[in-house]
């Protein structure tokens, strides 16, 4: 098929992206179009948008997307817009990644992490912290049973990713209490509706007291550890963790507020990059506190490597999973789990891993297009 065609020259590249954008024009709508540039204007970086204009990237991720199953994330932080055929097909990008977990994980199981509640039921003692969830009016008396204990809490969309609606709400008087739950109610409609998604429902959180080794790199956040567990037969592998960091004094850790993220190495649980933002920007150290990434040593790095594959062990049937754990004075808690958790590794190693990862699990993409 033509548009399909595979080229190295940019300029051919912009073209077929033209082309497919008005041959798949149903799966373009203006909402979309208009989330896909200001994303791309979010994440450029100063020298992307010298080397390319706005509407360039903007074909050139549409190329890229039917080719290769690149986000426009990925397309910015892995450097897409520089890099040949060759250099790309070595990604594990969105579409790929998600065609391997079929064949990886149980997808019946997907909802035991896509909800974040139902991953607290399951792994409630690994929490380390109180956890409610309101759905509808009949959820307001354990509503205000939670804020009468804990004035100062998370709250989180039960199936949001990347961060979207959570935040810190601290309750100032009792008056405003019963307001504060129907605002909630409404944002969840709200949310629900604008994402597609028919969970309305929110948590409530108790704070996660940190370890002050973790906090010093930037205290306005909770800065956690993602570490992805792979089980292979009876083995649970470690693949390629990473430091999440917060920046700019945000509460939130999500590389779409800007944050960091830093690969450690597996065995010693020592930083070995630097901080990698989601445009593909680096820093040597944190630009608040001025602390190194490389060589930052995560404490009690062995016992969360047993407490992670300890949690591996009790759902088999997910074999690839994406723990978020923070250390906290009364030891790791999981903050998360991700059922198709991110290759961002390949970001701070600035090289793709698709061929390793095969290599790993013996499942290979046969096919020429990740759509096949």
């Amino acid at each position: 098929m033509e548009p399909f065609k595979i080229t190295d020259i940019k300029e051919e590249m912009i073209e077929l992206g033209k082309k497919l954008y008005a041959e798949y024009a149903q799966k373009y709508s203006p909402e979309r179009v208009e989330w896909m540039r200001n994303s791309i204007k979010q994440l450029a970086t100063e020298s992307l948008n010298k080397d390319f204009s706005i509407d360039e990237l903007f074909y050139l991720s549409i190329y890229d997307y039917w080719v290769y199953g690149n986000t426009i994330s990925e397309e910015i932080y892995f450097h897409f817009p520089y890099k040949t055929h060759k250099e790309k097909s070595e990604y594990m990008t969105f579409r790929s990644r998600l065609k391997l977990m079929k064949k990886i994980n149980n997808f019946e199981d997907s909802y035991l992490f896509n909800n974040k509640y139902e991953t607290y039921k399951l792994f409630k003692d690994s929490f380390k912290r109180d956890v409610v969830k309101i759905s509808n009016e009949s959820d307001y008396k354990s509503f205000a049973a939670f804020v009468e204990k804990h004035r100062e809490f998370v709250i989180k969309p039960t199936s949001s990713h990347l961060g979207i609606g959570v935040r810190k709400i601290t309750i100032e008087t009792d008056e405003n209490i019963a307001e504060l739950f129907h605002s909630l109610l409404q944002e969840g409609i709200k949310l629900s509706t604008d994402s597609f998604n028919n969970d309305q429902s929110f948590l409530l959180e108790e704070l996660i007291e940190q370890d002050n080794r973790l906090a010093a790199i930037h205290p306005y956040s909770v800065n956690g550890i993602r570490i992805t567990t792979l089980r292979l037969g009876n083995e649970v592998k470690i693949l390629y963790p990473w430091f999440k960091v917060g920046a700019n004094k945000s509460f939130v850790t999500s590389a779409a507020f800007g944050t960091y993220d830093a690969g450690i190495d597996a065995e010693t649980g020592i930083v070995y990059t630097d901080g990698y933002k989601e445009n593909g920007e680096h820093d040597a150290e944190h630009p608040l506190t001025k602390i190194r990434f490389k060589g930052y040593q995560i404490p009690e790095w062995n016992e969360l490597l047993h407490l992670v594959k300890n949690l591996s062990d009790r759902i088999p049937t997910v074999r690839y999973i994406g723990w978020d754990m923070v250390l906290t004075p009364k030891g790791w808690c999981i903050m998360e789990g991700n059922f198709t958790g991110d290759f961002m590794w390949q970001m701070f190693n600035e090289k793709g891993f698709r061929k390793e990862f095969e290599a790993l699990t013996g499942i290979c993409q046969n096919s020429d297009f990740w759509w096949q």
